[in-house]
């Protein structure tokens, strides 16, 4: 009888060893699985902040990461997001932190000296940072004027660019496919000025020189535009179709000019005067200074 109670004894802390050492698997299993979903959720977030206007500000995400659904928040302040991503599998739950810093590409507008607009002026879907004081622009809600916060502009030279071909030329109207070098100035003060590249393509343009136009600066396609000076240009519809990203090294003064899809990066000062809409358009996989795809994202977890 003795025996059969050590034996029964035996069985029954047998059987509670084994089924604590099953929850305890099931339960590291659980939240590996969870940890998972919640890296791949931060992870699918990351990707859309840099591909969707919609997740460029302060929110809560509720992402699939394949069959199962991280869920979330964005806390944004100027050019750092902070993406808090927690899965779930079974009852266990784990939460990871995703610190992102965006480069000077991801601003509607930046001016290293100042930014100062007069008459209705606005950037849309992203911020406005200066090295200075910025004055006279407004931005969407979620979005911010950062002045005083000066940043690292882009670091190229003519001579990067001068072995490109030179793009097409007729009268007032430049095509460029590829990258482009035009050397000197262009504009001379004219009027219905063209920089455009063909549908489905895009294109870099180099001018080693200032682009100073009279009336009607339009930009047609997908473009990055490096002007190597000065940009002046009045009374401009600027931007018909596609994009533009401008990034000068000089001044930029627009008066007039509206409808402007893309960013404008400049190294001096900005100034506007009367109704520039600026829309922000990510750059993507442009042909932007520091090479393809250069926008200058850094990324760490927190765990």
């Amino acid at each position: 009888m003795a025996a059969i109670v050590i034996l029964g004894i035996f069985s029954v802390a047998l059987l509670a060893a084994s089924s604590s050492t099953y929850q305890m698997q099931a339960n590291n299993r659980h939240r590996m699985q969870a940890l998972l979903i919640a890296e791949g959720g931060a992870e699918k977030v990351y990707s859309l902040i840099k591909t969707d206007p919609g997740y460029k500000t302060s929110r809560s995400f509720s992402v699939q990461v394949g069959t199962e659904t991280a869920a979330g928040t964005i806390e944004r302040y100027g050019g750092k997001y902070t993406i808090r991503s927690t899965g779930t599998s079974g009852r266990r739950s784990e939460t990871v932190t995703l610190i992102v810093y965006t480069g000077i590409y991801e601003y509607g507008l930046y001016a290293g000296n100042y930014i100062f607009g007069e008459n209705n002026n606005e950037v849309k879907g992203a911020d406005v940072v200066s090295g200075g004081k910025i004055e006279g622009i407004s931005v969407d809600p979620g979005f911010g004027l950062y002045p005083n916060s000066p940043q690292t502009f882009p670091q190229f030279a003519a001579a990067d660019y001068c072995n490109y071909p030179v793009p097409e030329i007729s009268g007032h109207t430049i095509t460029v496919s590829g990258i482009r070098y035009l050397a000197g100035s262009f504009g001379n003060d004219a009027n219905d000025v063209v920089i455009q590249c063909p549908a489905g393509q895009e294109g870099t343009l180099f001018v080693d020189g200032d682009l100073i136009t009279r009336n009607n600066l339009t930009f047609i396609g997908n473009l990055v535009v490096i002007i190597g000076g000065d940009l002046n240009a009045k009374n401009s519809e600027m931007t018909t179709s596609g994009k533009t990203h401008l990034i000068v090294t000089g001044d930029v003064k627009l008066k007039n000019s509206k409808a402007f899809h893309g960013s404008i990066i400049v190294e001096g000062k900005f100034e506007c005067k009367n109704n520039l809409e600026l829309t922000y358009e990510p750059v993507g996989d442009a042909l932007v200074p520091g090479g393809p795809g250069s926008v200058g994202y850094s990324v760490f977890w927190q765990r």
